[in-house]
């Protein structure tokens, strides 16, 4: 009886999934450049201004650093999108360096994981003396606008919070941009923006003014639920003169 003839042939499943031929990138838009000039100049002012150098501490410092990279940020993801047809574009992500766990990825999450364990453990380093004495480095270049909201020195606690709503802020440029023909994601991205903005920050930092305890609305359901229970509520009431 003869052999059954077979096929003998070399099959590589993963054949085809490697990254593909991209097209020459085009050119950037006037709007995109100008946006991350401004960026680059917050930086810049940014990290002078916690070094102690000048305009440190004051309006036109905050203006010309935190300003200037939520201005920039916003017009560049504005920019990115405005001249795009609307629809889903999620090219790239798997072989991005930033969102697929590549080198730029890897510095993105050490560098958030670091900026926690100063807040938590190290916030001398980033300007705040518990002892009292003025805020100096980053938490300084946000001192006026503490004192006008809490009526009070700024914190290492404040800093974040600005930082933490004006990312939502400049992010939610992009989403809105990004998902413009979707109306739920429009609707969505209002919303976390205005929660943040009003009953994340606004409101628990005017309860400070008015020395009332800091508490954060939106925090309640699920984190915070011990909030509503009697002999938390009766503590906020009281407190305060």
């Amino acid at each position: 009886m003869s052999e059954l003839p077979y096929l003998d042939y070399d099959f590589d499943e993963e054949q085809g999934f490697e990254e593909p031929a991209r097209a020459e990138a085009p050119a950037l838009p006037a709007a995109q450049k100008l946006g991350l000039a401004l960026v680059g100049l917050g930086v810049l002012a940014l990290v002078v201004q916690a070094s102690g150098g000048p305009l440190a501490g004051t309006w036109l410092g905050l203006a010309s650093s935190f300003g200037l990279l939520a201005l920039g940020g916003a017009l560049t993801f504005w920019a990115q999108h405005a001249g795009t047809n609307p629809g889903i574009r999620h090219d790239g992500i798997t072989f991005s360096s930033l969102l697929a766990r590549g080198g730029l990825g890897w510095i993105a999450g050490i560098l958030m994981t670091g900026l926690y364990v100063l807040l938590y453990w190290y916030p001398a380093l980033l300007g705040y003396h518990a002892d009292g004495s003025e805020p100096t480095g980053l938490v300084r270049v946000v001192d006026p606008l503490a004192r006008v909201m809490t009526n009070s020195p700024a914190s290492q606690w404040f800093l974040y919070g600005v930082l933490y709503t004006l990312a939502i802020l400049v992010f939610s440029v992009r989403m809105v941009m990004k998902y413009r023909h979707n109306r739920y994601q429009q609707i969505r991205t209002a919303s976390v923006a205005f929660f943040q903005l009003v009953f994340a920050w606004f409101l628990p930092n005017l309860l400070v003014y008015f020395q009332r305890p800091y508490m954060e609305f939106n925090g309640i359901w699920p984190l915070k639920q011990d909030y509503l229970w009697p002999d938390k509520v009766g503590g906020f009431l009281d407190a305060g003169p």
